[in-house]
């Protein structure tokens, strides 16, 4: 990717400025990343290899189970203003 004009656009649109060896130096990383971003493709992403589908992968998950939860008095214990069974705080914008 020695598209200098690319990497000038790409610098405009984030409101960055390269000059020289920034810019070539740029391009470079910018080549390396592409080649990165391509070794994508080779990952196999066969429906076979995930379990978790919508069609019928939720045996894989445990059952809810429904259980006490702290009482409102201590879980409001320690805040410093309550309103209700909430946490009052300040206002900070209209």
């Amino acid at each position: 990717m020695k598209d200098l004009a690319l990497i000038d656009h790409l610098a405009s649109l984030s409101r960055l400025s390269f000059e020289g060896e920034e810019k070539e130096r740029m391009a470079k990383d910018m080549e390396s990343i592409m080649k990165l971003m391509d070794t994508i493709t080779e990952v196999d992403i066969s429906e076979e290899d995930y379990p978790l589908t919508a069609e019928g992968g939720m045996e894989l998950l445990r059952e809810d189970e429904v259980q006490p939860s702290m009482p409102v008095e201590d879980a409001l214990a320690n805040a410093k203003g309550k309103l209700y069974h909430f946490i009052a705080v300040q206002k900070l914008m209209d």
